[in-house]
């Protein structure tokens, strides 16, 4: 979820299995979205030095999550099975 002048804009909904917060990692700024859930859930929070390390000694792995964080990026629009309206 973003918001932005005061309006909340859904970005995506995640199911079983499915993660967020990669974007974090691989970027220097600031978080861009807020995670809301519905339901009770587990989290896996790792640290981004700790992620850092686990890049540099399994490249394939970093590359894998870099691959997937420039999809996000590039897609960058609400479901629109929400009825969320593109930015």
């Amino acid at each position: 979820m973003r918001e932005q002048r005061g309006a909340r804009q859904v970005l995506a909904a995640l199911g079983r299995g499915e993660y967020f917060g990669e974007m974090a990692l691989f970027a220097d700024g600031k978080r861009n979205a807020t995670v809301r859930v519905c339901t009770a859930m587990d989290v896996l929070i790792i640290p981004k030095a700790d992620f850092n390390k686990l890049r540099q000694s399994a490249p394939a792995f970093g590359n894998v999550f870099g691959e997937l964080a420039k999809r996000r990026e590039t897609a960058r629009s609400p479901l629109p099975e929400l009825g969320v309206p593109r930015e």
